[in-house]
């Protein structure tokens, strides 16, 4: 196989493992419905919404992307607060990055560019585009705001996608793979 091929399925095995990782979780897909459910309420009323809000999806990302960790590295959440915990958090990324660069970063890289970024991006256009009457046709969600109705339902459906599988994305750059229970005893 070509050098230029091997680098470029590196990135779209990247790509694929984020995609079944995510989707496998459901503690993960359920805790995205509270970063998505506050975005589309915010979007439904042009983001005049308590400031409560912007801090609670905050919150959930930052909960969501630590309980991405904990997941990968098979990790209960108490150990973050461990030093050593963070210190072997840096040295295997480290390790992964220093093995990686350049080849199969800039692979990586390219591909959450076109695949999760732009062909994501466009699929959400698109399913927004197709789902938005019968959302808006929805008891208690009627609106003669279609720009309101499309953002909302657009950022929620990112908020379920893009940004949690951008999240796990970079941390399998990051060398962070999904490994064995292991007996801590």
């Amino acid at each position: 196989m070509a050098p230029l091929m091997k680098l470029a399925m590196a990135g779209i095995r990247t790509f694929t493992s984020s995609i079944a990782f995510f989707y496998r979780h459901p503690s993960l897909i359920l805790l995205s419905l509270v970063p998505s459910s506050l975005r589309f309420y915010q979007m439904w009323n042009h983001l005049q919404t308590p400031a409560w809000m912007e801090v609670a999806v905050l919150a959930a990302r930052l909960l969501l992307f630590l309980l991405m960790i904990a997941l990968m590295l098979n990790r209960p959440l108490r150990e973050f607060s461990r030093k050593d915990f963070w210190s072997e958090f840096g040295e295997r990324c480290s390790v992964q990055f220093n093995r990686d660069w350049p080849g199969v970063f800039i692979a990586q890289l390219a591909v959450f560019i076109v695949l999760l970024y732009g062909l994501m991006n466009l699929l959400l256009q698109w399913a927004t585009r197709l789902l938005l009457d019968p959302v808006i046709q929805l008891p208690g969600l009627q609106t003669e705001d279609r720009s309101a109705a499309h953002d909302a339902l657009l950022f929620f459906l990112k908020n379920m996608s893009v940004i949690p599988l951008s999240m796990v994305y970079v941390l399998h750059m990051a060398g962070l793979r999904p490994r064995p229970k292991q007996n801590r005893g």
